[in-house]
C-alpha cells in the first residue's frame, strides 16, 4: 500500500494523490469503514519508498515528483492515535519533497498534531468533521472521536498556526445537526473566520440500520438506508451562503468558490474537479450570457497550463481502464473493450464526459442539455431552469427557496 492516484472516484476531489492508514479508532457507527470488511495494512515503508527510491515513469510518481498534495485520508482519520505516527513519518519526506497535504480529520492531540505540521503550514489544509454540537449525540455516534468543542479549538488553533481549515459537516441529518444549531455553528464559523464548508448525506451501513445498540430507529432518521432528503441539505446551503459562507454538497453538481482555499494553499497544482465545471459555466452564463459549451471549452475553462501538461502526459492502461469501470459503475461490462487504450489522462477525461452510462458523467446531470452533433463531437445546451436553481446568485436565494417550497408542494 502506498500513495496512489485518486482516479477512482472521477473529477470528485482537488487531490490527485491519497495515502489511506489503517481503520481508525474513533468510532464512528455511520462510517463504511468500520462496517465493510475493507482492510489496510499499513506499510509506511512503502510510502517512504515513493519518495527517496529511484521512480518508475508513472503519473504517480510524475505528480509526487511535481510536489502535488496528497490527501491523507478519505476514509479514515490521520491524527487517530493508531495513525498519527505513521502520519509524522510520512509528513516528514512529504515536507523535504515540498507536496501539499489535504487531511480530513476529526483532532486528536491537538499539540501533536500542529507539531506534525509545524514548518509547513503554508501548504497544508484541514478538513475538520463536526457531525454535531450536542456532546450527547458525539458521545452516541462518534463514540471515541474528539468532542465537537475540541475540534473546534483544534480548527482556532490551526488557523492560527497558519493552515487553511474548512469545516465538514459530514454526514448531515437534521437530528444530529438540529435547526437550533445551525445558527450556533454559523457563528462559530465567523468567530474562527472560516468561509468554507462541506456538506454531505449520512448514509448508515446496512449492519447499522435498525440496530437498536446504537439506536437509530427508522422513525427517527428515513426510510431506507441513507438521508437523502437534497430539499433539507439544500436550505442548510441557503442558510450558509446567506451568512457569506463558500459551501459544497459533496456529489451534487453546483457552483462554489471554495476552490480559492485550495489555490492558497497549493497554487495551481489541483485537479479540475465536477465543482470546477459549474463554477466555470455559471460564471460565463451569467457574466457572457453563453448557454452552449464544448469540452473543449469546459477543459480549457477549468484547468491551468500546469494541470494540462500533467493531464496530457501518457497514461498506463492498467490503472486508466480501473478508473473505468469505476466510472462506468459496472466492470462486468462487455460492451467495453479490455484493449481500450487512451493517450492520456485528457482522452479518458473526454470519454468519460461523453459515455452514457458513466456514473459521473455531464449527460446524468440534471442541468444539462446534450444536442449531439453529426462529427460524433456534441455541445453542453444549459437546462436553465435546474441550472439556474443550483447555480443562482445570492441575491435570488430567497426567490428559489419560495420555488422550493412550491416543488414540495405539487
Amino acid at each position: 500500500m502506498g500513495i496512489s492516484f485518486w482516479g477512482s472516484h472521477f473529477m470528485r476531489g482537488p487531490v490527485m494523490l491519497e495515502y489511506t492508514h489503517n481503520k481508525c479508532s474513533n468510532g464512528c457507527v455511520y462510517c463504511y469503514m468500520n462496517n465493510t470488511a475493507l482492510k489496510f495494512k499499513d506499510e509506511c515503508q512503502s510510502v517512504v519508498n515513493q519518495f527517496t527510491k529511484p521512480r518508475q515513469p508513472t503519473l504517480v510518481n510524475e505528480l509526487i515528483t511535481r510536489k502535488y498534495p496528497i490527501a491523507m485520508s478519505t476514509g479514515t482519520d490521520p491524527f487517530c492515535k493508531p495513525n498519527i505516527k505513521t502520519t509524522e513519518t510520512i509528513l516528514q519526506y512529504m515536507k523535504l519533497n515540498g507536496n501539499g497535504l489535504l487531511a480530513y480529520t476529526k483532532g486528536g492531540d491537538i499539540d501533536a498534531i500542529l507539531g506534525c505540521v509545524e514548518g509547513h503550514e503554508a501548504k497544508t489544509m484541514f478538513h475538520i468533521g463536526i457531525t454535531t454540537l450536542d456532546e450527547n449525540i458525539s458521545k452516541r455516534i462518534e463514540p471515541n472521536a474528539p468532542l465537537p468543542k475540541q475540534r473546534i479549538e483544534l480548527a482556532r488553533k490551526a488557523k492560527e498556526k497558519g493552515v487553511k481549515v474548512a469545516l465538514q459537516i459530514n454526514p448531515y441529518t437534521k437530528y444530529w445537526m438540529k435547526d437550533e444549531m445551525v445558527q450556533d455553528f454559523i457563528k462559530i464559523c465567523n468567530d474562527l473566520d472560516v468561509k468554507d464548508v462541506y456538506l454531505s448525506f449520512l448514509r448508515l451501513h446496512s449492519k447499522i440500520w435498525g440496530n437498536y445498540e446504537y439506536e437509530f430507529d427508522v422513525k427517527e432518521y428515513t426510510r431506507g438506508n441513507f438521508v437523502s432528503n437534497f430539499a433539507e441539505m439544500e436550505y442548510l446551503m441557503f442558510d450558509l451562503r446567506d451568512a457569506n459562507m463558500n459551501v459544497v454538497m459533496i456529489n451534487i453538481p453546483h457552483e462554489t468558490e471554495i476552490s480559492d482555499i485550495y489555490t492558497e494553499a497549493f497554487g495551481d497544482k489541483l485537479f479540475p474537479y465536477t465543482n470546477n465545471i459549474y463554477s466555470y459555466i455559471g460564471k460565463a452564463y451569467r457574466e457572457q450570457g453563453k448557454d452552449e459549451f464544448t469540452l473543449d471549452d469546459i477543459y480549457n475553462g477549468i484547468t491551468t497550463s500546469e494541470t494540462r501538461e500533467v493531464l496530457e502526459l501518457p497514461t498506463k492502461k492498467s490503472w486508466i481502464w480501473g478508473a473505468v469501470k469505476a466510472c462506468l459503475n459496472n466492470p462486468q461490462d462487455q460492451s467495453e473493450p479490455m484493449n481500450r487504450q487512451f493517450k492520456s489522462f485528457k482522452d479518458f477525461i473526454y470519454y468519460v464526459w461523453q459515455h452514457p452510462k458513466a456514473e459521473y458523467n455531464l449527460r446524468n446531470q440534471s442541468c444539462f442539455d446534450i444536442m449531439d452533433k453529426p462529427d460524433s463531437a456534441f455541445t453542453l445546451k444549459l437546462n436553465a431552469d435546474r441550472f439556474l436553481y443550483i447555480m443562482v446568485p445570492p441575491e435570488d436565494f430567497e426567490k428559489c427557496q419560495q420555488e422550493l417550497q412550491l416543488q414540495k408542494s405539487k
